[in-house]
């Protein structure tokens, strides 16, 4: 028996991390001169900024919801979902399209379409916004042409980060010495 107003929801995401650097987009972030990117690998979840937002404006105020429901944005590839990141967050690298690797794990969300009326935006609005989200989280300032951040002058990067570990944050120089500079603020 299925228990009413219960709701099952399956996709796949992108998005920073708090407290690690283990997903394809802090991977990548990390890379620095060349990454190979898969031409055949079919990515169709959506940015974790999306998603929240998803919840936010369509599931949490559809009671009549029931169910399990695929969510997710068009398909993309692995080579063009890096080629839009590194476009939109201004890093410079050589991507490798490399077209061995064949996997489609895109999802249909044609029935959480049809009962919320959820169109999802394109890629470049999707990572755009992903990017902007994460300057906005980290105190960054978006400056008039929607790319460009400058960062405020913080006595370390700790205070952008306060429960982070791993790698250095590319966007904003945090690293795990910057911890011993001060003491995390919980915000």
């Amino acid at each position: 028996m299925r228990a009413p107003h219960a709701i099952s929801i399956q996709t796949s995401m992108i998005g920073h991390e708090l407290q690690a650097a283990n997903g394809l987009l802090e991977w990548f972030l990390t890379q620095e001169t060349r990454c190979t990117c898969f031409t055949q690998a079919i990515f169709s979840g959506l940015p974790t900024v999306e998603l929240a937002r998803l919840l936010r404006d369509f599931v949490i105020p559809g009671p009549s919801l029931a169910g399990v429901f695929h969510v997710a944005a068009r398909p993309i590839s692995n080579f063009e979902l890096l080629r839009l990141v590194a476009e939109v967050y201004e890093k410079t690298i050589e991507l490798v399209p490399v077209d061995r690797v064949v996997i489609d794990r895109s999802l249909n969300a044609d029935r959480f379409r049809a009962a919320t009326g959820y169109e999802p935006p394109g890629w470049p609005e999707l990572i755009t916004t992903m990017h902007t989200d994460h300057l906005r989280q980290n105190s960054l300032v978006i400056q008039e042409d929607g790319k460009s951040a400058t960062r405020p002058r913080l006595s370390s990067g700790a205070e952008r980060h306060p429960r982070r570990v791993g790698p250095p944050c590319r966007l904003c120089s945090w690293s795990d010495s910057s911890r011993l500079e001060t003491t995390p603020q919980i915000r």
